[in-house]
């Protein structure tokens, strides 16, 4: 029996035969779907897709700066493109949170935001100082790779409280 011949069945109120998919159907059904404390608010949904984004981005500039240990246009572009979907993601999660902008999460989330605006910051500055040929320094090198780890930590903490709520 296929999940469309399952699902017609429930929605003409038919749950006999329709084996275990059928009753958790009827009852999603019976609900109206999800009840509304478990349901993200769209916003919320838009910050996340955003914020999923930004961990890309980041991703894609660190890992690129510690394999080349030069500061390239590509570096320079996803970061940059990192940070701008970061602070975007940020604002959204705080227009739409229900728990206001100041929680332990909340305090995670932006000191590891303004960990990757200092390193963003940062390579910037060496960029334009050193050109584009100057190896990283090492301490450099070692706080973009701190920095990113703490924001990937943060990324999976906020995760980990949408998928426990």
């Amino acid at each position: 029996m296929t999940h469309q011949c399952c699902l017609s069945r429930i929605a003409a109120g038919d749950t006999q035969g329709a084996g275990i998919t059928g009753k958790v159907g009827a009852v999603i059904a019976q609900w109206g779907g999800a009840p509304e404390h478990t349901r993200m608010k769209p916003i919320i949904m838009a910050a996340s897709t955003i914020v999923t984004l930004a961990l890309i981005s980041y991703a894609i500039a660190i890992i690129t700066e510690q394999r080349k240990r030069i500061i390239t246009s590509t570096v320079l572009l996803f970061l940059t493109v990192g940070v701008t979907l970061d602070v975007t993601s940020t604002i959204l999660m705080i227009i739409g949170s229900s728990r206001g902008a100041f929680t332990l999460h909340g305090a995670l989330g932006y000191s590891s935001l303004a960990a990757m605006l200092t390193d963003t910051i940062l390579i910037w500055r060496f960029r334009l100082r050193n050109g584009a040929s100057a190896t990283v320094s090492r301490g450099l090198h070692l706080y973009s790779r701190a920095a990113f780890t703490w924001w990937v930590a943060a990324y999976i903490t906020g995760g980990l409280l949408v998928a426990l709520r």
